[in-house]
């Protein structure tokens, strides 16, 4: 279920709307998107996060959606550049933004709890940048327990960090000690 304008569908115009019904056949992790002038539409936020819950989900004491993105602001203004058509962006398949943040914030912080476990879900909306979320501390790995939609899966695999990639997606479980 993709809804590719001009390809599986119309485009959904200006002021119009579009109902989707649909069964998501796994649970995991998913997000939403725009597909018709994407590069413009997603470099200005018209994106979120679709959790399917699983059956039979690891066991944590809570959960966090991380939206991982980056927007490529003009300096004097703060405004998001409107150059969405430059030949860099387009050579390179998107556009590589000045300002970094999760969920919209820059600089977001999360404060966890002395033995707390942890399950977080990673997207990255941005349409060039890799992420590198470095989640070890003090020697401690974390379990990656999902990818792209994957969800749990029993063999989950011990991680020192998680790198997803533009449109992609990681479920990762961090037992926190603190020192």
């Amino acid at each position: 279920m993709d809804g590719v304008a001009g390809l599986t569908q119309a485009a959904v115009e200006p002021g119009e709307s579009f109902d989707y019904d649909f069964v998501v056949p796994d649970a995991g992790t998913y997000w939403y998107h725009a597909h018709a002038r994407s590069i413009e539409q997603v470099a200005r936020g018209l994106y979120g996060a679709l959790i399917v819950e699983e059956a039979e989900a690891p066991e944590v004491d809570r959960e966090e959606v991380l939206i991982l993105d980056d927007w490529l602001l003009d300096p004097e203004t703060a405004q998001i550049n409107p150059d969405f058509t430059s030949a860099h962006s387009r050579s390179h398949a998107g556009r590589m933004g000045n300002f970094v943040a999760t969920n919209g914030q820059y600089g977001l912080a999360i404060d966890v709890r002395q033995n707390e476990r942890l399950r977080l879900r990673l997207i990255n909306a941005a349409n060039a940048r890799i992420f590198v979320v470095d989640i070890a501390r003090n020697g401690r790995l974390d379990h990656r327990v999902g990818r792209d939609a994957t969800g749990a899966t029993p063999e989950a695999r011990r991680t020192p960090h998680s790198r997803p990639r533009p449109a992609r997606r990681s479920d990762r479980r961090r037992d926190c000690r603190l020192r």
